[in-house]
């Protein structure tokens, strides 16, 4: 697994990425928790007003927020608060297609 990953170009740019931003760990944190907190937080409440989703999807929305929260808090390294802030912009636009395209 580690030689897909030693041989990967995305993996060795994102990683290249966050260690020129190791200094600026603090900011980003703020900007990961302001674009969860306008973006990512109401969506749930979109979904469940216009398309009639389920309370599961405002359950994952705060979850993920909640864990980006504490990984914030707690101190973890630019490539988590990174990959957390990028697996909640995933898993939120996925339910936002998928109650948009299948409602």
């Amino acid at each position: 697994m580690q030689t897909l990953l030693k041989n990967n170009a995305t993996w060795n740019k994102f990683i290249a990425f966050t260690d020129k931003h190791e200094k600026e760990r603090t900011q980003w944190f703020v900007i990961s928790f302001v674009f969860q907190a306008v973006i990512c937080l109401p969506l749930p409440a979109v979904l469940i007003y216009y398309y009639d989703a389920s309370a599961l999807c405002l359950g994952v929305t705060v979850l993920l927020f909640f864990i980006n929260l504490t990984a914030g808090f707690c101190g973890a390294k630019i490539r988590t608060i990174i990959t957390l802030t990028v697996i909640s912009l995933a898993a939120n636009l996925l339910m936002l297609v998928s109650y948009i395209l299948f409602s």
